[in-house]
């Protein structure tokens, strides 16, 4: 009996740990890529491949994705149409294939615009910087990468809404709900823009995303209970069967 309670106490803090460190990786990767580029800014997060953050951008995707297989989470109920570990392991294929089929980017001087939205504001950027040699501009390259980085946003966004809301104080139910609204919200903001084909400002995808990042790292995070000092092992966690569980 007192070995089966501290390996629910180990596995309560591994996962506790992981989530924490999955908002943490959520809150960072963009800092990162903006400080390994000297904070210049470019068209979205996916354009970072293609500068001195690229191996960031690569391993942070492959990062998400690794955590994201290996997270079980909580036990199918019944009445449940699909498990967190669908959602998880859904969300971890699309975040490495986000990584693995790069966005487009064009070459100044090289430009088609009509073979992807953005690829009239990747030319504004200077691409001397750029330390891969492969670059395209295959339009439905883009566009599949499109599709895995949004899939990747609106599945957590799924987590977060059905799944981290189990078993949690009303607080924190509006939180994670908030937070997978704003994500969704987020999605459906660059879909539109891209249909429309207008945008309020070059960097609108980068900015969204960003914000969009910071939502899924609160989340993650404060599931996680990152701010607890028990979390980290300074001091003996209390077990809670939704710790464990969701």
């Amino acid at each position: 009996m007192k070995n089966q309670i501290e390996y629910i106490k180990d596995t309560n803090l591994t996962y506790l740990r992981l989530r924490a460190l999955l908002g943490i990786f959520g809150f960072a990767l963009p800092l990162l890529l903006l400080a390994t580029n000297g904070f210049v800014l470019k068209p979205s997060i996916s354009h970072y491949y293609y500068s001195t953050g690229g191996s960031i951008f690569v391993s942070f995707m492959f990062s998400f994705g690794i955590f994201l297989f290996s997270y079980k989470g909580r036990k199918k109920e019944e009445k449940q149409c699909i498990s967190d570990n669908v959602i998880t392991n859904f969300g971890g294929l699309m975040a490495m294939l986000t990584a693995l089929l790069p966005t487009t980017y064009c070459s100044s001087g090289h430009c088609n615009p009509d073979l992807h939205f953005f690829c009239e504001i990747s030319c504004l950027n200077d691409t001397s910087a750029m330390t891969l040699p492969y670059m395209h501009n295959i339009g439905w390259q883009g566009s599949f990468h499109l599709g895995f980085a949004g899939a990747f946003l609106v599945s957590m966004g799924f987590m977060a809404f059905l799944r981290f809301t189990k078993e949690e104080t009303r607080n924190k139910k509006r939180l994670y709900r908030f937070c997978a609204v704003m994500i969704w919200l987020l999605v459906l903001f660059l879909i539109v823009e891209m249909l429309v084909g207008n945008h309020f400002t070059n960097y609108d995808v980068f900015i969204a995303e960003c914000v969009a990042l910071v939502f899924f790292g609160l989340a993650w995070f404060v599931k996680g209970r990152g701010l607890k000092k028990e979390t980290w092992g300074f001091t003996l966690i209390p077990i809670r069967r939704s710790d464990i569980n969701g």
